[in-house]
């Protein structure tokens, strides 16, 4: 009877959790496929909206979901991919704007995303909620443009995912195979033709990143350069950045501050929510297999490989937060948006 109990115990803990099984999984394709449709956006202007920005493959999709783990947002899934929503298709995939740019191909589409005036399959895919009195906005193409909304349509909150680079490079370099249309290649050249980016930010670096050809080196400086630029151009008190890392491993240091930036009371039942993967992890991810994913990368990469990246890292300033170690430093986010910017070095 025991042996019966435990083989019993085994196959139960074999089954995958509830938001893996088939029938769970159903429920919410229904739920997406009426709400992504039928949906009355009760938020207001943008004060009623939280933007999660990052780069892809840097958590962005798992805090968007704890944050809304109980569907009180009107989810809306990475608007801006030109590709996908017409609104958008003169966007490039990492477009800058300077914040007194006011060219209506621009305003427009981003005034209407932020105040929930679009309506589109894919950008609705996901929500859950008909009539939500919360926005949540996710995506992964703002980075370069999260300022001029913040400064053009006050009162948005915007919430920053910064995650080691070797972390994010070997996810983008793992995926990057698999997509056909290219979303996880470098493309530096998108920022190349950007002559307001150049003259702002990169002219120090243009040579660097015109020079570079392994693709350590370019995913490195991929990862720089969409971080470089808003954290150069946030002050702390206009943005929340949350380093992937902290919230990985010290969320009831990281949760309430993050609640405390959007106004709201600390949900203790986030703390379970932060162990359940992203719809974006895949069945085969890091956490599925029993590692933790703030620390894959490490088995992954050489000693010199390392030191490579972060030599390029370095150049831009940023190893003010990341080193060759996976934890961030601590008050390195901060002191890096107080700095002065760093002249570049070649790699």
């Amino acid at each position: 009877m025991n042996k019966i109990v435990e083989i019993a115990d085994q196959e139960k803990r074999k089954r995958p959790p509830i938001w893996r099984r088939p029938r769970y999984r159903a429920v919410q394709r229904l739920q997406r496929m009426v709400f992504g449709r039928v949906l009355l956006d009760r938020a207001g202007d943008q004060r009623g909206t939280t933007w999660v920005v990052g780069g892809s493959r840097s958590g962005t999709t798992w805090i968007a979901e704890v944050l809304n783990h109980r569907n009180e947002y009107r989810y809306m899934w990475e608007p801006v991919t030109p590709r996908r929503v017409p609104m958008f298709a003169r966007f490039l995939k990492g477009q800058y704007l300077r914040p007194d740019n006011q060219e209506p191909r621009y305003r427009e589409p981003l005034t209407a995303l932020i105040t929930g005036q679009i309506r589109h399959p894919w950008v609705d895919h996901l929500n859950c909620n008909p009539a939500a009195s919360r926005r949540l906005i996710k995506d992964v193409y703002a980075n370069l443009f999260a300022h001029w909304v913040n400064v053009n349509l006050p009162g948005i909150h915007t919430i920053f995912v910064i995650r080691h680079p070797l972390a994010v490079m070997t996810s983008r370099m793992d995926t990057a195979p698999v997509r056909i249309h290219g979303e996880f290649l470098p493309d530096l050249d998108r920022y190349l033709q950007q002559d307001d980016l150049l003259e702002d930010f990169l002219a120090p670096y243009e040579g660097v990143i015109r020079a570079s050809r392994t693709p350590l080196e370019q995913y490195a400086l991929w990862w720089c350069i969409e971080s470089f630029v808003p954290l150069r151009q946030f002050e702390a008190s206009q943005v929340h950045v949350l380093c992937y890392e902290r919230l990985r491993w010290q969320p009831e240091q990281e949760l309430p501050r993050l609640a405390a930036f959007l106004g709201r009371e600390f949900d203790h039942r986030l703390l379970a929510k932060l162990q359940r993967p992203s719809r974006t992890a895949g069945f085969d991810g890091s956490l599925e297999r029993g590692v933790d994913p703030a620390t894959a990368w490490i088995r992954r990469w050489s000693h010199d490989d390392v030191r490579r990246a972060m030599r390029i890292v370095s150049m831009f300033g940023l190893d003010e937060i990341y080193t060759d170690d996976p934890t961030p430093r601590p008050g390195g986010v901060e002191a890096f948006m107080r700095k002065p910017c760093a002249s570049a070095q070649p790699a």
